[in-house]
């Protein structure tokens, strides 16, 4: 994961992801990142199997 990107939402509230879809029309989605970086360490932590 580029660090980068990591790093903001380890710090962002939420995140808002903008594309267009295939008839050409813009959409935007807003994750709520509450919990995140919990959830980043502990996949972390599981794949690099520590107990």
């Amino acid at each position: 994961m580029d660090a980068a990107i990591a790093a903001a939402m380890r710090n962002a509230g939420s995140m808002t992801v903008s594309a267009r879809d295939a008839s050409g029309r813009n959409f935007a989605n807003v994750y709520d990142l509450a919990g995140a970086a919990t959830a980043m360490d502990a996949a972390q932590i599981g794949c690099a199997g520590i107990r």
